[in-house]
């Protein structure tokens, strides 16, 4: 899934994002701490999608 995500067509040609995939209990517990949303720990695998600015400036 994330090869498919990075290597898929943007209109302007860039892969301006970074795609994060977190299995760690603690780090996904202080993610659904700090955005308040419980189905953050309620999965095996956790895709976080990130722009990256560097990538378009």
């Amino acid at each position: 899934m994330v090869e498919a995500g990075q290597s898929a067509s943007t209109s302007s040609f860039l892969q301006a994002y970074s795609i994060i995939g977190i299995d760690d209990e603690q780090i996904k517990e202080n993610l659904r701490e700090v955005s308040g949303q419980p189905y953050v720990v309620e999965n095996g695998y956790l895709f976080v999608f990130v722009i990256d600015y560097y990538v378009i400036i």
